[in-house]
């Protein structure tokens, strides 16, 4: 039944284009990373935080919507080349010293 309604909700529009916008914005936060002062550093340094978490709250939906059974799993058809380019500019802000 959870399951149920995890995949319910992961196959809305809503859910589909709230993450598009949280990846659209994470791409405009890190392209102003580096060109802004020291306060700014800060706001932009916490918006990524919070879009890290959006992202692996995305994940763990998914994940346990969906589950992990292969190639022909929905998950894994549709979202391996996002996971992947999102785990790759989130691994570079978890190393920024």
């Amino acid at each position: 039944m959870f399951r149920k309604n995890l995949r319910k909700l992961a196959e809305t529009s809503f859910f589909e284009y709230f993450f598009m916008v949280a990846v659209l914005m994470n791409t405009v936060v890190l392209c102003m990373d580096g060109l802004l002062n020291n306060n700014q550093e800060e706001t932009v340094k916490t918006m990524t935080s919070v879009l890290t978490y959006v992202f692996v709250a995305e994940m763990v939906i998914k994940i346990t919507a969906f589950g992990l059974k292969g190639k022909k799993n929905l998950f894994y058809s549709l979202n391996q080349f996002y996971l992947k380019n999102i785990f790759r500019s989130n691994l570079t802000f978890w190393m920024d010293p």
